[in-house]
């Protein structure tokens, strides 16, 4: 494995993350990943973006990987995070990624809050080629209530935020993604866009995963049999990423 730690200088602080290089040659293109929100950094849930960035590296990709401000390893404080922070960090990522050994476009691989993000950023970013949407935030199974109790909602939206895993919620977020649906962006994405979301996702329903895909110009549904949210069962966690690799060598061959 050839990695390197990389990092990126903004008026807010520094963005930390690694680069994994390619094992051939001839890289066969840039894979950027978007980590999701709440306690979700550039390390992935049980090193989910980890083993997802050595393993598409090994098949001759370029990956990068980083955490937003405000989390992990980069500068800020997670009380600062908001949806149009984020937006702008993956942004940044985004060209960083594409001033590696003159790469001229890139792929954006987005899990949970993370594929909104990428819709986001994909809407004003010319160069990305494909979209790889892992369980999307579309349609919460039980609304907020999976995520806040009574107290926590009632902090939401009278404090102006509230504490949940020992992280400060800014109810700005909340807010943000309250109010705007992710399906009218999407709409305007004329680029291959893959949804993936496992049958067994206990946040996320399959329908709200499915009208993402067909709001997509070029969408198209994976479902991966047994995945939970966060694909923790090993086997839906090798399901999901052949049929990454598999999608990525197709999007390959078609350039």
């Amino acid at each position: 494995m050839n990695e390197k730690p990389a990092e990126i200088i903004t008026e807010a602080g520094v963005l930390r993350g690694m680069i994994h290089l390619p094992e051939n040659k001839k890289p066969l293109g840039m894979v950027v990943i978007f980590h999701g929100y709440f306690s979700s950094n550039r390390v992935g849930p049980a090193r989910l973006y980890i083993e997802m960035a050595r393993m598409l590296s090994s098949c001759g990709f370029y990956v990068v990987r980083f955490d937003c401000l405000g989390v992990g390893d980069s500068d800020g404080e997670f009380s600062d995070v908001t949806l149009e922070s984020e937006i702008k960090d993956f942004t940044r990522i985004s060209h960083f990624a594409l001033k590696c050994d003159n790469i001229q476009s890139l792929t954006i691989i987005g899990h949970s809050m993370g594929a909104n993000l990428a819709i986001y950023v994909a809407t004003h970013f010319k160069e990305i080629e494909g979209l790889l949407l892992i369980a999307p935030d579309i349609d919460k199974l039980d609304g907020l209530n999976r995520f806040f109790d009574s107290k926590q909602l009632n902090d939401l939206e009278t404090k102006g935020g509230t504490i949940r895993r020992g992280l400060f919620i800014n109810a700005s977020f909340i807010n943000s993604i309250r109010s705007r649906s992710i399906l009218s962006p999407a709409r305007n994405i004329d680029i291959p866009c893959f949804v993936f979301q496992g049958t067994n996702d206990e946040l996320y329903s399959l329908e709200g995963a499915e009208s993402l895909a067909n709001s997509l110009p070029k969408g198209r549904l994976i479902l991966i049999d047994g995945g939970d949210h966060n694909f923790l069962n090993p086997q839906s966690r090798f399901l999901l990423f052949e049929n990454i690799k598999n999608v990525l060598l197709e999007l390959h061959e078609k350039k």
